[in-house]
This record gives C-alpha cells, structure tokens and sequence, in this order.
C-alpha cells in the first residue's frame, strides 16, 4: 500500500507552523515547561492533519483483478447485412462465445465480466460481475444509428474502481455519429505513474461487402428560391453494380415534371459501379415551402443476369431537401361546416376570400398540419367550426406556435363545436384567444351536471399496446384531461366501481379542476366487475340536483354482472331527464350491452379498440355535453370600438341569429369591435408575440344568413384576413441542414448599415447590424430546444445543435435589432432516414485503428469462442485509490479540542500544592443561591458544613449593612476633607470585619 497527494499545492499550508509555533513559545511563558510544549506539539499536529486531508492524501493499493466488458453492435447494419454475408446468425454467434469465456479456465474466481449493447444508444444488459453469461436476447434499443463513442465510454464508466479493465468491441465500425477514437482516448485507468492509460480494446470486426445494392447518398437543392421558377437539383447515387432503375422527384408528396421531359416525371438511369451525381430542372409549383424528396427504384432481377444480386434494403434508396420560395402566402381555411365540401355551407366564406383575390385552400379539420413547418406556407389559418378533439394530435400545439413564433395568424369562427362548445378549454390555443371560454358571470344556474362512473376492476390493469401504462391509468387520465373542458360552475361527481361502488368526488361546482383530477389519478384497478351500483349512485347524485343539462358517462373495459338489468336502469334516468353516454374500452368490453344502454338512456356510445386514442374519445363526449355554450336568439351586434380597422368603413350591420358564449379578456391590448347588447363579445382582435389572433363569435353562413346579401359581408371578411394574416417578408436570409448529428443553422442580414447618417450613399459601407438572433428548433418528436446564432462575420451568423433523430427539423430566426423584433425566418432540414444502410461495407479500417491505439487484439469473428477474453497480457495494473481525508478531518478535530483543552486547564498543578482554596469560593457561590427574594432551588441539598459556610456569608452581609449606615451617618461631618473621612470609613469597616468568637456571633 502506498500513499499520494492529489493536490500537492495545498503542502505549503505546512509553512504556518513555523510562525504558529514561535508565537505559542512568545505568549505562553506562564505555563510551565511540560505544558506549552505539548500546546507546540498539538498545534502542529492539527496543521499537519489539515494539510493532510486539503492536499487529497490517499492510500493507493495494486489490484490484478480484470473485469473485461463485451460491447457488441446490434444495430441495424449488423443486425441485416452481417448474416447475408457470413450466412450465419452473428447473434448466436456472440452468445455463444461469451458463454464460453465466461467459463475460461483463465478467469480467476474474482475476475468479472460485464455486457454493453448499442445501436443509436448504448444500454448496459450486465453489470460486470462473478456470474457466468445466460443466453439472452440482445435487443438494440430501437434508435437508428450506431454510436460507438457512446457504447465505449458506458463500458469504461462500467469498470470497477478496484479492478483492471479490458474492452471487447464486436461491430461493423460504420459509426454514425460520435468519435470512438477520441472517446477511448479519453478513458483511462490510474496507475499512479502515468496520470492515464488507455483501456485495451479488443475488436472483434463484423465483415461485410455488399453486392448489388443502391443508394441515395444525398439531394440538393437551394435553399432559397423565386416563386414559380426552374431550379436544379443534384441527386448522388452510389451503387455497388451496375444497375438500371427509375428516379422519381416529388414536393410535397406531389410528383414533380421535369423540365424538358413533357408530362415526364420520372427519368429513367443506367448506373455504373461507384458514384452517380444526376443534375435534374425542375420547376418549382406555387407555394412558400418546398419539401423534395428523391426515390430511386431499381428493376427486379431477369432471368438474364442471374448471377447479379437485388437491392434489398429500400431504406436508403430516398433522401430529402427544402427548398423556400419567398411570396404571396394562403389562407388555410379549416372547414368543421362540411368537412371542406365543395358545395357544403362551409365553403360561403372560401368564396367570399377568393373574390376579392385571396388564395384559399379548404381543408377538413383532420387533414390540419400538425408540425411547425406544415403551416409555413400560410400567412392565415381560419378555424370555422371546428371542435378541439377533431384535430389530428400535435396540430393545436403546432397552430400556437405558428403564431407565436412565425408572426401567423389565426382566426377562430364560432359555432356549436367552437370555442368553449368545442372543447378548446385548457387546450394550448385557449391562452392565444383574445376572449375567455368561461360562460359569462351571470349565468348563476349551472349548465350541466355530469357524472363519471369509471370501472377500476382488476382487467382494467391490462397494459396498453405492450407499454408500461395500463388501461386504468390511460383511462384516469383521460377522465382528468376531460376536466378542462368544463365551467367551473358545473356539477361534477366521480364514482368508481368494480363489485361494488365508490363515491370519490362528490357531485359538487367544479372550482379546483386539480383537486378533482388528482383523485381521479389515484384510481387503482382491482376486483370484478358491476356497474349497476355505480349507476344507481349515480341516479341518487343527479336527481337531488338542479341543472339545464344532466349525464353520466360510463367507462369500463369488460363485461359487468347484472348486464340485462343495465338497459332497464338507463332508460329510468333517461324519463327523469339523465342522459347516459358509454364508452367501450378494449376487444373485451360488452359493446352490445353498453350500445344499448347508450340508446335507452338518449346518449352516445363510443367503442374504443385502442386505449390510447381514449383522450380524445373523453374530450369529445365532454363536448356534445357541453352544447348549453351557445345561444340562439337574434341580437343586434354592437360596435364598441369603431378604430378597428377590421371594421373600418362598414355600414350598419345586421342582426345575427347566434353565438357561442364566451367573456371579454381585461387585457388592455385587445380590440373588443363587436358585442352583443350584453357586452358578450363577438368580434374581438389582438397581437400575440409576432402573430395576430381573431375571436368571431357567431359563424359565417347559418347564424350569419342575414349577412350572406349584405354588401358589407365580403368587406368584413377581406379586412379581417388582410388584417390577421402574417407579413411576407423575412428579416434574414436564412439556411439549415444536417451534417454529422447536428443541425446546422446559417442566416444572412441583407440589410447593412451606413457609417454615415446622411440619406447620400457612402461609398464604403459599415458593417451590416448587429443582431441577436435566438432560434428555436422543432425535432422530430416535436420537442423544441433553443439556441443563439453567433455573428462569424459580418452580417453572418451561424449556430449549430444536436440533430440525433431522423426526420425533419424545424429552425425559427427570431431576430432583434437592439431591442426591436424583426419578422421571423423559417428554415427546414431533414435528416434522412436509412442512415445506418447508406453504405456498403464494414469499416475494418477504423476497428483496426481502435485496437492498434489502446494495445488491443484484432479477433476474427469465427475465433471468438476460442479466444481468451481475461487474458491479462498488456494490460496495466489498476490502482485502487481509497481517500482517507474524513479520517484526517476527525483526527485534526480531536487534536485541536486536546489543545484547546490544554491551554484551559491547568493540568501541570495537578498535586503540586499550589491549588488555590476554593473555601470562600464556595460559601460565596453557595451565598448567590440564596439572595433575599429568591427561591432556592428545590432539589438543592446541604450538608453541615454548607450550613456554616452560608451562616459566615449572612454575618458578611449584616456587617456590611452596619457599615453603610455609619457611613451615611458620618457623611455630612467629612465634606470638608472627603479624603480623610474615606480613609477612616476604611479603619472602622477593617476593624469591624476582624475575625470574633463565638459568643460575639451568637450575640451578632
């Protein structure tokens, strides 16, 4: 065992011995010899400990222990190309061979052995250990990829502190992403010489040389483009053989015409061995954003080139590109009248735009983009109509960020399925709105009075789709999603059941949405199954309440006792006024029985095969519950701001037929232009971060019907969607793309600033503006992360970001001027699919590369089994280093109380004879405890000689006493010569205190 320091500077604290030394040796001279010695030496002992433990010291003890760790490749190369080579299962192969190296006859009984998978991430499957290898499955974590930095530097963390390590790498060598050579550099193990030594890695190469495949190594194409013009785009082709096959262009999942090639879409390639660049004209269709994609097939196999081997992996036969084209935007118009109907009521005001020149585009609520950079072509986004739950997942989140981040604009058309009718409480779009969805204040009766009657018995545990959620938790939280949607002056009740019922949120308003949402997460699944008790609680809730509207939706996943009498139940509560909705959840449910009690109690019936859609489900059936939003009445609407510029010009207007409840916002940057009588808002507008956002209450056609002839319908509309809808310019010039795992973002400021004021042109310009150019980026999976473009010249900028998932990416340019925002920039890249398959061999290179840098072993895959994989040849002893510094500090602590200890008592007249007496010490502490007017403490005992002692101190105190009155007394006769009385006061009180006999005392 041996000793180090860590920190080796802190060793010059020692130099405060010296001077902490003299000065005991200085001040100390009272004590006596022996102790200001032993003051010296515990000084310097709490100072050496001190330094000690600050510096790091540490015992360091040589271990021979080995633990080597497997890091295999499962990705998908290996996992498809290896066996069309080697025509072997390569898993069965590694299995194998580690099973049999975990029983070597080379392994010490302490020896350990440890497994890393990877693909696009590394995940442990055995922690090193004594234990022998079972054959296992060697699933890849499901992420594209192959990182092998990362699998590297989990095996390194992986070793013991107390062991020596050995790495076995079994891959392909074709890294996606990372650095394996700089990430084994970077692990090392202490060997208390050499600060790091690198681990040795052996590697175990998966060959392979693929045949007869063909790739799409890349397409390119500008990133910025004039609207309506011809670009080029280049097309990289990589085959292994010769190979004939077709090339397809597309945009936007549109076949795109080849310029040149009338009505040809498509070209058809004969490609050599080796590297292909096909350069295509294309003309780019209308439209701001431009998602190409190009698609290689190659022909199927003839009976004439028999011995030539097909394309088998289609993954990477495509690749993708952006391509924007600065101009007139749309109007995306979301029709929920008639599902974007040609001749539908909801195409009246898609007419009415177009008039006045205004492109369109009509689609049903399911077809809304939901990602960012499907709404990049529109300047406007319409809702007419259209419920919440009606939209595809993602679209609503995407629709706020549209106009948040890009300047959109967004305007909301009532409507029995909008606004609050729609469900659009607690969604992300609600806090964009210029109105509130509450119903308004004076509406005092409650709405509706709703009851959940949820099943929580023991089948409701199954899980969802093979994840780790069960039907009862999808279930609990959809009820609780639900809740938002609802006023928080409604009747809301929970009951659970499975043999028998439970109330757990009694039938009250519904003011603490959380409160009510968190019991019901707390629904845990167990027992049978019977809804009739639940159902008949339920009946006893609502017929003790008032409300315009009652119901009571029924949720269960299998079949419940007392099934025949259910219909019966429901149609009882349907004659007193309580409609009943069910909702079948799973392939065990009773369909026909909860459709029957959705008939016999005038509700819906829901039939749900995939739990996971169940939200959405819930949020529609809380919805049709909901219809009591709306109004229909004719009103006259009023103008109470006439500067709207949305309403400039107009005539009078007529009445309406209805509207869709809702109450004015109090924020002061809101434009209430229309309301009812009531002051209910119906047109109401206001600016949200870059956007614009429009809030019409009533509809455009069946409420509006008296508006259709009214000359001012076609004005109103016009001003509204020039008004709402985003500016067309862009502030910089901006470019992204994929390279190496990161998302690359470029921007260029065309508009620089003059060194000089004056409106005459200079003939040497400043540099361009300084800019802040914060950019968020939208990944695949929709998660957005933010980052700073830095200026790397003038007027450029550049960033970059970690780009790990295939798909495509979404960067927003929100620059600023000191201060003042500028018009956001939107740019896109795509990070193609196929990564893992876009080539053609392993890359032994690189393995060999690993192994020559660490000292490793190249192993030949079919020699696996028969290798030593605890062969301990060229691997460095391992040190364990254990720090000891908290028994310093312990030790330092005791030290210092030892020398404060001995500087306070006075051990050394420990025997001597010179201790002082402590005799009137004590018959004067033993004096305070018994002051005239206190108490004595009640568990305070004396003996004779305390009693004599306080009997001495009483005395004291009555001669004292005699004294002041006779000098009070003689005070007047020696203001003269003060002096002289003071010192015969001194005699008397002398002679007074003089020693007396007994007989005096007793007298006294």
């Amino acid at each position: 065992m041996n000793l180090r320091l860590d920190q080796i500077e802190w060793v010059w604290l020692l130099w405060a011995i010296v001077p902490s030394l003299i000065a005991a040796l200085l001040w100390l001279r009272a004590m006596s010899t022996a102790r200001r010695w032993s003051v010296v030496v515990l000084r310097a002992a709490f100072l050496l400990l001190l330094t000690a433990a600050l510096a790091g010291l540490a015992t360091t003890t040589r271990t021979d222990r080995l633990a080597t760790i497997a890091v295999i490749d499962v990705s998908g190369s290996v996992e498809r190309f290896a066996p069309r080579i080697n025509q072997q299962n390569t898993s069965a192969v590694i299995d194998a061979a580690l099973a049999a190296a975990s029983q070597s006859p080379t392994r010490r009984p302490d020896d350990l052995l440890g497994v890393v998978a990877f693909d696009g991430q590394a995940q442990s499957l055995m922690t090193p250990s004594r234990a022998r290898w079972n054959a296992r499955t060697l699933d890849p974590s499901g992420k594209d990829g192959t990182d092998i930095a990362q699998a590297l530097r989990l095996a390194a963390a992986m070793l013991p502190p107390d062991a020596t390590g050995r790495i076995l790498l079994i891959s392909d060598g074709n890294q996606t992403s990372g650095d394996a050579l700089r990430a084994i550099s970077n692990s090392a193990s202490i060997d208390g010489i050499a600060r790091t030594t690198p681990i040795p890695v052996d590697v175990v190469p998966i060959v392979y040389d693929l045949r007869g495949e063909v790739m799409i190594r890349s397409l390119d194409a500008p990133p910025r483009a004039i609207e309506d013009s011809v670009i080029t785009l280049r097309v990289t082709i990589l085959a292994s053989t010769q190979v004939t096959g077709t090339l397809r262009l597309f945009d936007n999942d549109q076949p795109l015409t080849i310029v040149g090639q009338p009505r040809a879409t498509e070209r058809r390639l004969t490609l050599q061995p080796g590297e292909h660049i096909e350069s295509i004209d294309i003309k780019l269709p209308p439209g701001r954003t431009h998602r190409l994609r190009a698609m290689f097939e190659p022909d199927s196999q003839t009976s004439s080139q028999p011995n030539v081997q097909e394309d088998q992996f289609t993954e990477n036969n495509s690749a993708e590109a952006f391509t924007f084209a600065p101009g007139q935007g749309s109007v995306l118009l979301v029709d929920g009248v008639s599902d974007a109907q040609p001749s539908g009521a909801g195409s009246t005001l898609a007419l009415a735009l177009q008039k006045s020149g205004i492109s369109v585009n009509t689609i049903a609520p399911g077809g809304l983009p939901s990602t960012l950079l499907g709404f990049e072509p529109f300047d406007l986004v319409i809702l007419e109509n259209v419920p919440a739950d009606a939209l595809p997942d993602g679209s609503a989140d995407a629709l706020a960020s549209f106009v948040r981040e890009m300047g959109g604009g967004l305007v909301m058309i009532g409507g029995p399925a909008s606004f609050g009718a729609g469900g659009w409480k607690s969604s992300p779009l609600e806090e964009i709105l210029p109105v509130k969805l509450d119903l308004p204040e004076r509406l005092v009766t409650p709405e509706v009075a709703i009851v959940f009657v949820m099943d929580c018995s023991g089948s409701m545990r199954r899980s969802v789709m093979g994840s780790s959620r069960s039907q009862q938790q999808i279930a609990n939280e959809s009820a609780a999603l639900a809740l938002g949607t609802l006023d928080k002056r409604d009747l809301v009740g929970v009951i659970k059941f499975n043999e028998q019922a439970d109330d757990i949120v009694p039938l009250a308003p519904l003011t603490d949405v959380e409160a009510v949402a968190d019991r019901i997460r707390s629904i845990k699944p167990d027992g049978g199954t019977d809804a009739l008790p639940g159902l008949e609680l339920a009946f006893k809730q609502l017929s003790d309440v008032e409300a315009k509207t009652k119901h009571v939706i029924v949720l269960s996943d299998g079949r419940s006792k007392n099934a025949p009498s259910l219909p019966d139940l429901c149609a009882k509560l349907a004659e007193n006024g309580i409609k009943i909705t069910t909702i079948s959840v799973g392939d065990e449910a009773d369909i026909p029985t909860m459709e029957a009690m959705a008939k016999r109690g005038g509700g819906e019936a829901y039939n749900v095969t995939n739990p996971n859609i169940l939200p959405r489900v819930f949020a529609k059936a809380v919805r049709v519950i909901r219809t009591p939003n709306i109004r229909e009445e004719p009103f006259q609407p009023l103008i109470l701001n006439p500067a709207s510029v949305m309403i400039a010009g107009l005539p009078a207007f007529p009445t309406l037929n209805g509207l869709t409840l809702t109450q004015p916002r109090s924020e002061p940057t809101i434009v209430n232009a229309l309301v009812t009588p009531d002051g209910e808002p119906v047109l109401s507008h206001w600016s949200v971060e870059l956007g614009q956002v429009v809030a019409f209450t009533s509809d455009a056609h069946r409420w509006a019907s008296n508006w259709l002839d009214w000359p001012g319908y076609q004005q109103l509309w016009t001003q509204i969607a020039r008004q709402a809808s985003r500016a067309g310019t862009q502030a910089l010039a901006a470019t992204a793309e994929v390279r190496s795992g990161r998302l690359i973002v470029r921007a260029d400021d065309p508009t620089p600033t003059s060194s000089d004021s004056s409106s005459t042109p200079t003939p040497n310009p400043a540099p361009g503006r300084l800019l802040a150019v914060p950019v968020s980026v939208f990944s695949p999976d929709g998660s957005r992360r933010e980052m700073l473009l830095q200026q790397i010249a003038p007027s450029q900028y550049e960033g970059s970001i970690p780009a790990p998932r295939d798909g495509t990416y979404v960067a927003v340019l929100k620059p600023a001027d000191d201060g003042r925002r500028l018009p956001p920039s939107v740019v896109g890249a795509t990070a193609n699919p196929g990564k893992e398959f876009r080539t053609f061999r392993s890359d032994e290179a690189l393995l060999a590369q690993l192994a020559k840098s660490t000292g490793g072993r190249l192993i030949p895959l079919d020699q696996l089994a028969s290798a030593d994989l605890f062969d301990r040849a060229g691997v460095p002893p391992r040190y364990a280093v254990s720090p000891i510094w908290k028994g310093l500090l312990s030790a330092a602590l005791i030290v210092l109380l030892l020398d404060i200890a001995t500087r306070r008592i006075a051990w050394d007249r420990l025997g001597s004879g010179r201790l002082p007496s402590i005799r009137r010490s004590a018959s004067m502490d033993l004096g305070r405890l018994r002051r005239p007017g206190s108490a004595q403490p009640a568990s305070l005992t004396l003996d004779d000689a305390d009693a004599a002692n306080l009997r001495e101190a009483a005395r004291d105190r009555r001669r004292a006493e005699r004294l002041r009155q006779s000098e009070n007394q003689t005070s007047t006769d020696t203001d003269a010569n003060s002096s002289g009385g003071l010192l015969a006061a001194k005699r008397r009180a002398a002679s007074r205190f003089e020693p007396e006999t007994p007989k005096n005392e007793e007298s006294q």
